[in-house]
């Protein structure tokens, strides 16, 4: 009976125990390895009251166990707590020492790089002071005052911040060599001289006269090239031909022949003046011109055909003739050289000659109306009224402001007999170009023999007004 009395005890003390146990696990937070002292006191204590008397159970089974268990739990807590503490301030030490020398490592690999450091702005003055031999170069860098409370903290940043970076995206400070290189160079620039500047000006004010189409717009950008660069030999030659488009013959004159004493050797200038003299009626001017034109440039087709149509000018039909056959040579497709050397032959009586050349050059322009016109002329010369008629209608379609093609169609109708039509031609002659003294004379001749007397002497008196020594008018007009 005693012993079962015993038995039931000790269970009750192990229940008790076991969960006072897991009361005090709770409020220390202990690991299971670390309750295993606790778990000897509570067994010791069970033991303990076993062994002793029923009298003894209450002390022995409740309070010593209590005490003991408590008085473990306090000791361990403050013993792991002693122990994590001092554990973890000599690996923080350990780890901002080692921080400190890699710091130092660096600092030391930048410094023999170079004497300067790509920082500016000075602090901390009395430290900077302090810092000599390889750490010298740690005074360029900007300081910043840390409180000892802190100082993990900061190390902490510096290592995973400011130091955890690879080393080539590191900014280098410049080498001596590069800091002189750079000063050579600053200093060629601000001593180069500025003419090359001025030239590119020019250059500029040059291009925007190219672009333009505006004549006035042309005119004051070569010159404001010219005044940058005084010897600008392109310019002088386009300022000439906008002048000359402008109807400034001797502006264009000046501006080609200063070209020329800048460049003799340039045959353009020569042809373009020779191009302003033959405006301004300097036919032996023209020939000098062009004739040194084609000293430089021999194979220049364009320079025999303007010389070609100089002597055709004076009345040179042969020099005309050869210089209109050379530019052929040189330019097999030249249309106008074709029209012009037909209408040379025509007026050396070459009838079979002129029509040859004229035909070839509606061939290689069947948009050429002046050539249809000076073909119909040599048609009609030649007989052929409907051949010239039909090249007159072809004129005027492609050209309908074409005065002489209205002129010559109505030369032709009269030929044919149509007054009608001669009349109405003749009239649209007159009306593109009022001033056509050979127009009012040849309408009047068409008045006059459809029996419309003043309408014939109005005309008449017009042809003389514009050509006062018209002799066939006065004689005309005479006669009515």
């Amino acid at each position: 009976m005693r012993s079962r009395s015993r038995r039931s005890r000790l269970i009750c003390c192990v229940v008790v125990l076991v969960a006072l146990q897991n009361v005090v696990r709770f409020v220390w937070a202990q690991k299971p390895n670390n309750i295993s002292n606790s778990s000897l006191a509570v067994l010791g204590g069970a033991v303990v009251s076993y062994t002793r008397p029923s009298s003894s159970f209450f002390f022995y089974f409740l309070i010593v166990p209590v005490v003991l268990t408590a008085t473990a739990s306090v000791l361990l807590k403050l013993y792991l707590d002693w122990r994590n503490f001092n554990f973890a301030r000599k690996v923080q030490q350990e780890h901002s020492r080692k921080l400190f020398e890699e710091y130092s490592r660096r600092v030391e690999e930048h410094s023999e790089r170079s004497s300067e450091l790509p920082r500016e702005g000075l602090h901390g003055a009395a430290i900077a002071t302090e810092v000599v031999g390889k750490t010298e170069p740690l005074r360029h860098y900007n300081t910043l005052r840390v409180p000892v409370e802190y100082f993990d903290e900061a190390m902490d940043r510096l290592r995973k911040k400011d130091l955890n970076v690879l080393r080539d995206t590191v900014l280098r400070p410049a080498s001596l060599v590069a800091r002189q290189a750079a000063i050579v160079q600053q200093t060629a620039v601000s001593t180069a001289p500025t003419v090359a500047k001025k030239e590119r000006t020019a250059q500029e004010y040059f291009e925007r006269a190219l672009d333009t189409k505006d004549v006035d717009e042309k005119l004051r950008f070569y010159t404001e090239a010219i005044r940058l660069k005084p010897d600008y030999v392109q310019a002088f030659l386009n300022r000439g031909i906008a002048r000359a488009d402008k109807g400034d013959l001797d502006g264009a004159l000046e501006d080609l022949t200063e070209a020329i004493r800048l460049n003799p050797d340039l045959a353009m200038v020569f042809n373009n003046r020779g191009i302003a003299r033959a405006d301004k009626g300097d036919l032996e001017g023209v020939l000098h011109d062009y004739t040194e034109a084609i000293r430089l440039e021999p194979d220049e087709a364009i320079a025999f055909y303007n010389r070609g149509v100089a002597r055709r000018g004076k009345g040179d039909l042969e020099g005309a003739l050869h210089d209109y056959t050379e530019a052929i040579r040189l330019k097999p497709d030249l249309a106008i050289a074709f029209r012009n050397r037909g209408n040379v032959r025509k007026a050396k009586g070459d009838l079979d000659g002129a029509l040859e050349d004229l035909t070839e050059a509606i061939r290689l322009n069947p948009d050429y109306a002046d050539a249809f016109n000076n073909r119909a002329i040599a048609r009609r010369a030649k007989g052929d009224l409907d051949g010239a008629l039909e090249d007159y209608w072809q004129a005027i379609r492609l050209k309908p402001d074409l005065a002489i093609a209205f002129y010559n169609r109505g030369i032709a109708r009269a030929d044919k007999g149509d007054l009608d039509g001669a009349l109405e031609d003749l009239t649209e002659a007159i009306r593109l170009k009022p001033d056509d003294a050979d127009a009012f004379y040849n309408r009047g001749i068409a008045r006059q023999i459809k029996g419309d007397f003043n309408g014939a002497v109005r005309d008449y008196t017009a042809a003389i007004r514009l050509k006062p020594d018209y002799a066939d008018a006065l004689n005309e007009g005479a006669r009515i």
